[in-house]
């Protein structure tokens, strides 16, 4: 039975996935930057965990790059 190719999309869900939640996290830390006059303890909560999502999507698409479609 030959191995199927996956579609991209389905192959790169999770980091794609992950991408998504960090965008929407600058978005958040930005609104809560601009509305308060300045980045309060909260929003710098928010710009991190979003950057540690960012950089675990960009991983996650590296390491499933490298393994290549038939694998």
């Amino acid at each position: 039975m030959p191995a199927s190719n996956p579609s991209p999309r389905s192959r790169y869900a999770l980091s794609l996935w992950f991408l998504g939640i960090g965008l929407l996290g600058l978005i958040q830390f930005f609104g809560k930057a601009h509305r308060e006059g300045g980045p309060t303890a909260v929003a710098w909560i928010w710009l991190a965990g979003s950057l540690l999502l960012l950089v675990l999507a960009l991983l996650l698409a590296w390491r499933e790059h490298r393994r290549g479609p038939n694998a």
